[in-house]
């Protein structure tokens, strides 16, 4: 049985309702045929994506400070967590001419019990350091750069560990130390 309308403004209610629901209904439909449509990428273009998200979240993350800015990275990723990897090459553009460079960094307390050597590669030179403690280290160089040049700062370390083989997480990268920050200082 049919509802009662006691008026026309009720009946013009209903067929209102009705419309609308027609239009959504349409649009729905329209929707569906767009989806069935589109195709998923697959697993390795998806991972493509990620990897160069993972680099381009890297590269504005990296905590330089100073007169430097950090302009491209040269070598393997750094990761999301400014975990490092044992050579990394970055580049950088001299705000103003710069005298010194220091790095920060923590070696994880799950490491191993070694010596630890370190090896700064800047313009025309290079510093060399031993760290033999865990915990934080700060690692000073000089370093002479023109207000404006282009240079390549690099960091090796001659050790790394992966977490999952010492039974700390289930992390399977390749980590020599965290980086806390990269200092650039002028004159």
């Amino acid at each position: 049985m049919a509802p009662c309308l006691r008026n026309r403004s009720h009946l013009y209610t209903v067929l209102g309702l009705q419309h609308r629901i027609a239009v959504l209904a349409s649009q729905v439909t329209h929707l569906r045929n767009q989806v069935k449509g589109v195709q998923t990428p697959n697993e390795a273009v998806l991972n493509s994506y990620k990897e160069q998200l993972k680099r381009l979240y890297a590269t504005g993350r990296l905590p330089i400070l100073g007169y430097a800015l950090h302009t491209e990275i040269l070598s393997q990723p750094i990761w999301h967590d400014q975990w490092m990897p044992k050579s990394v090459r970055l580049k950088f553009r001299a705000y103003r001419t710069l005298k010194q460079v220091v790095l920060r960094g923590i070696i994880h307390p799950a490491m191993p019990d070694i010596e630890r050597h370190f090896t700064l590669t800047m313009p025309n030179q290079t510093a060399e350091f031993v760290i033999t403690a865990k915990g934080t280290f700060e690692l000073a160089a000089a370093l002479n750069v023109d207000q404006g040049a282009d240079f390549v700062f690099g960091i090796d370390c001659d050790c790394d560990f992966v977490p999952a083989e010492l039974n700390l997480n289930a992390d399977r990268r390749h980590l020599a130390y965290r980086l806390e920050t990269i200092t650039f200082n002028g004159d």
